[in-house]
């Protein structure tokens, strides 16, 4: 039996009779007057039986819908590439469309218009290479359409793809994917800098694979990169064949110093937590200078995480020191900066007051005196002499040892001060006495000058007088 609204039309027969369905837009109405409302209708329509033919007539049938189709412009390419894809045979009534795929990234807008469309996408950076697949939906019908894309060149995994700070991570190529027959080396970066130290990458049968020590970096996600190319040299980041991943830097052990600055022979004690389980011994070293730290004595306990040492401040230049505490397995020390390590800043100060001394304290303008210091920082590269008294000057210092002269300017009489400064920072002053170069006559004498000086350390008086004539009687 077949129904239409409106009217009933049954066909008998005394067999049964096979059939096959068909979709079509048909009128609701007389199909002989051909007016009416366009509708969609299912039809059996039975096939030939013994030469028999049944044909229903359904009247008028028209705007069979098309499947919604989707092109692009490219159907392959590397993570960054730039896609256009046309959209065609959606709904007339959709306005709009998603898209969805593990490979895009920047998506355009998408208006529909009468079934059709264009939009852009752009393949994610860090998408491995393979095939991936496409799928856009009409909005609001729900209709949709997929389409696959292929991404071209090599991609790895890493093992692990977390850790804290010195986790030694190994990677490979993933499999099913290659590099270029050409390229004969490879090397492994990081971005930002710094969460890749004491790599090595190999290239062999057309397959990367390395390891790499997770640097001295803060928590976070850093993005990995392998680059192969040909020769024999290190490949540059991002140039030619390379691929991405992420690995997640996490928060790994820690360490406390007390006090957290000393200055020769400080005695500093440390504690660490958040250390492996499995570490049996602890060392702790400086990478800022090997001299900072002696007497080191550092143990693990038992059963925790924890850590505990000290150490002796040794004979350095103040300033600021990075110390760590490295643990590991076995009795031997640790290799510094390998493993599990935690750093912390010690701040060295100086334990001694600089200090000048002058060859002369009391002088008259125009004379060059020497001036000697110590117990300056050893850090200190450069010196200056300054002070009113000082004309030029020369000054040098080494080993906290100070050497230098400067000239008496033309100045009144009087004290004043003379100062020493290091390169650092620190300074000393001494004070310093001006004499006259010329003193007043002396009251009954026609003419009298005294000349006050200092020859070695010792004051000479000289005393000019002028001669009186002898008389004579006529």
């Amino acid at each position: 039996m077949i129904a239409f609204a409106n009217q009933l039309r049954t066909y008998w027969t005394d067999v049964p009779v096979p059939s096959i369905t068909a979709y079509a837009n048909v009128w609701n109405g007389d199909p002989g007057i051909g007016l009416g409302t366009l509708f969609h209708a299912r039809y059996v329509v039975p096939l030939l039986i013994l030469g028999l033919a049944i044909f229903v007539s359904a009247g008028a049938v028209s705007n069979v819908q098309a499947s919604p189709t989707i092109s692009l412009d490219n159907t392959n390419g590397i993570p960054g590439t730039l896609v256009t894809v046309t959209l065609s045979g959606y709904d007339s009534s959709d306005t709009s469309c998603t898209i969805a795929g593990a490979l895009v990234s920047d998506a355009t807008s998408c208006s529909l218009s009468g079934g059709s469309g264009t939009m852009t996408f752009i393949v994610k950076q860090y998408t491995p290479a393979g095939a991936y697949v496409i799928t856009i939906t009409g909005n609001p019908k729900g209709d949709s359409a997929q389409v696959s894309f292929q991404v071209n060149g090599f991609s790895f995994s890493l093992n692990p793809t977390s850790g804290p700070v010195g986790t030694e991570v190994s990677f490979t190529t993933t499999e099913g994917t290659s590099l270029p027959t050409n390229d004969t080396s490879c090397s492994v970066s990081s971005q930002p800098a710094g969460a890749v130290t004491t790599s090595a990458c190999v290239v062999s049968n057309g397959s990367a694979s390395g390891t790499f020590i997770v640097g001295q970096v803060s928590p976070g996600d850093y993005v990995i990169e392998v680059t192969a190319c040909t020769g024999n040299v290190g490949c540059a980041p991002s140039a030619g064949d390379f691929a991405q991943q992420t690995f997640t830097v996490t928060g790994g052990p820690t360490i406390t110093l007390n006090p957290t600055s000393g200055g020769l022979g400080a005695d500093i004690s440390v504690s660490g937590t958040g250390f492996k389980l499995s570490d049996q011994a602890c060392s702790i070293t400086s990478p800022s200078s090997p001299n900072v730290v002696q007497n080191a004595g550092c143990a693990v306990t038992s059963g925790t995480e924890d850590v505990h040492g000290s150490f002796i401040v040794g004979s350095v230049s103040a300033g600021q020191y990075v110390i760590e505490v490295t643990g590991c397995q076995g009795n031997t020390p640790c290799a510094p900066s390998q493993g599990d390590f935690a750093q912390e800043v010690l701040t060295v100060v100086s334990t001694t007051t600089p200090s000048i001394a002058l060859n002369g304290v009391y002088n008259v303008p125009g004379t060059t005196i020497q001036v000697s210091g110590s117990g300056f920082s050893l850090s200190d590269t450069t010196c200056s002499l300054s002070g009113s008294p000082v004309s030029s000057s020369s000054c040098s210092i080494s080993g906290g040892t100070l050497s230098g002269y400067f000239v008496v300017a033309n100045i009144p009489t009087g004290s004043y001060t003379i100062t020493a400064t290091g390169s650092t920072g620190d300074s000393a002053s001494t004070t310093f006495s001006v004499a006259p170069q010329t003193a007043p006559a002396v009251p009954g004498f026609p003419v009298e000058a005294t000349l006050l000086g200092l020859i070695i350390g010792t004051a000479i008086v000289v005393t000019a007088r002028r001669r009186r004539k002898d008389s004579y009687r006529s």
